[in-house]
């Protein structure tokens, strides 16, 4: 066990573990970590074959990433003469939970494609650079933690459309985000980590265009019972091959603020069907998703939401080729108090071919 330290201004990660089972990290301060060329800057940092790490408790702010539970040698550190590989392993099985965690230059929290099984519960972020939470990882649970003030909330899958998969297997496929508090994401984090007496933050960050809930590239992820509010991008987006999601349940506030495509939900694909990614053709269109369930509330003075740039749509599939026939279900949402056009755009019937949408102006 690892508990009550106070590691601060070093030029390296604050706390390190390597091939460790079964180990506890809680109640640490953890500060003030340089993040530059040749330095991590991680607050704490898992490597190679751990399993059963708890990483609880814990006060981590300016930093790179919070809590990493990523770094991987590789496939194979060497071969041995019968043919066998040796790995160094990847982590497992970790639990994030209840740490406080802010002031961060890229995601908070981040785990890397070869991370399975982490459970990311109950933890505070607010002005990061990046994500809150950024997963990459297959059969993750994140679950009621509070966002605010960051670059993006959550995202899911791949880091862009060229990279989605490892081996045959989605990223972040398997995911379930349930029960999340996100508000104030966009540019909000960068205004406030550079205001007048704030310590000085280096490094930069891998973005998050001020959305919500996002999942790039994955297959069978749950978002349900998620508050998102006052987003400067989707609330919700679904992008690059996206397939087999379900979106339920959420509650979507103050969507004025959007300026992603005008839209608080949004299904996209590429402009090609067929894109080619190291000589392999691969489809990129999201498909297969249902989104069911959702309220869609804009609580901003009329002449604020009919400003440039401010949500108009509810919803939009803006999903390639045909919106009848990419299958994604759009049914039973719930909208109120939208401007202009269509609240729901192109999106596909319910199963009964009937729209059941629903439009309620104040």
């Amino acid at each position: 066990m690892i508990e009550n330290c106070h590691i601060h201004g070093i030029d390296s990660s604050g706390i390190v573990l390597e091939s460790c089972l079964d180990t506890r990290v809680q109640d640490c301060v953890i500060e003030d970590l340089i993040d530059s060329p040749g330095h991590e800057g991680y607050g704490i940092l898992l490597s190679d074959a751990c399993e059963s790490v708890v990483i609880t408790g814990n006060r981590i702010r300016r930093v790179r990433h919070g809590v990493d539970t990523g770094r991987w040698q590789g496939a194979r550190l060497e071969q041995l003469p019968d043919g066998t590989n040796i790995t160094a392993g990847a982590p497992r099985g970790t639990v994030v939970s209840k740490n406080v965690i802010s002031r961060c230059t890229n995601a908070a929290i981040s785990w890397h494609a070869h991370s399975a099984g982490v459970t990311v519960v109950g933890n505070v972020i607010s002005d990061t650079l990046g994500f809150g939470i950024f997963c990459r990882g297959p059969s993750s649970y994140i679950q009621g933690n509070s966002i605010e003030w960051a670059g993006g909330g959550i995202s899911v899958g791949a880091d862009s459309d060229d990279a989605g998969r490892i081996g045959t297997r989605r990223m972040g496929s398997g995911t379930q985000i349930l029960g999340n508090v996100i508000r104030h994401t966009g540019n909000f984090a960068d205004r406030r980590l550079n205001s007048p007496g704030a310590p000085e933050v280096q490094g930069s960050a891998d973005g998050g265009d001020g959305v919500g809930i996002e999942l790039h590239s994955a297959d069978y992820v749950i978002v349900a019972g998620n508050a998102l509010s006052d987003c400067e991008g989707a609330s919700v987006r679904l992008r690059g091959g996206t397939r087999r999601c379900v979106v339920v349940d959420n509650v979507l506030t103050d969507v004025a603020h959007s300026q992603e495509a005008g839209a608080a939900i949004l299904l996209e694909g590429r402009n090609d069907i067929e894109h080619e990614v190291d000589g392999t053709i691969v489809d990129l269109t999201s498909r297969g998703n249902l989104i069911r369930n959702n309220v869609i509330y804009d609580t901003s003075p009329e002449g604020e939401r009919s400003e440039g740039g401010r949500a108009t749509y509810g919803i939009d599939d803006a999903t390639l080729g045909s919106h009848m026939t990419n299958g994604n279900r759009v049914h039973d949402n719930v909208a109120a108090n939208m401007t202009g056009g269509a609240v729901f755009r192109d999106v596909t019937p319910a199963p009964d071919g009937q729209e059941r949408n629903f439009h309620y102006d104040n």
